[in-house]
């Protein structure tokens, strides 16, 4: 039988606060973190956060208004590409996820997009 969303929720919420103390003990010392932007095709943050609650690797996850775009947190420890193959080579290609550090790549990343799409003239009748 499947957990509610809200029990699902709390499980989840509680193992990420486990693992987060176990791996700041571990290190001895403060942990700092990477702000990790992820956008992708539409759909894409519920299977990201399964593959990452699926595995032991720490995280917090992050919430954003913008639609397509998700906000996680990882020790400064680990690296980006750890946390890339954590999710997953399939997801990563199924919904395109592009990946950023910081929010200046991420804000270039869309103004790029924006401008690359063609320009409508006006039609004449």
């Amino acid at each position: 039988m499947k957990p509610s969303t809200s029990e699902g929720t709390t499980a989840i919420s509680l193992r990420n606060k486990i693992l987060l103390k176990v791996f700041a003990k571990r290190k001895g010392k403060n942990m700092g973190w990477i702000t990790v932007y992820i956008r992708g095709k539409s759909g894409f943050e519920q299977e990201v956060l399964d593959r990452l609650n699926g595995s032991d690797f720490p995280f917090m996850p992050g919430t954003s208004y913008e639609k397509g775009l998700m906000l996680c947190w990882i020790p400064d420890q680990r690296t980006l590409r750890s946390f890339k193959q954590e999710i997953g080579s399939k997801t990563v290609f199924r919904y395109r996820l592009r990946f950023f550090t910081n929010v200046e790549a991420l804000i270039e990343q869309q103004h790029n997009e924006q401008s690359d799409q063609p320009v409508k003239s006006e039609e004449t009748t």
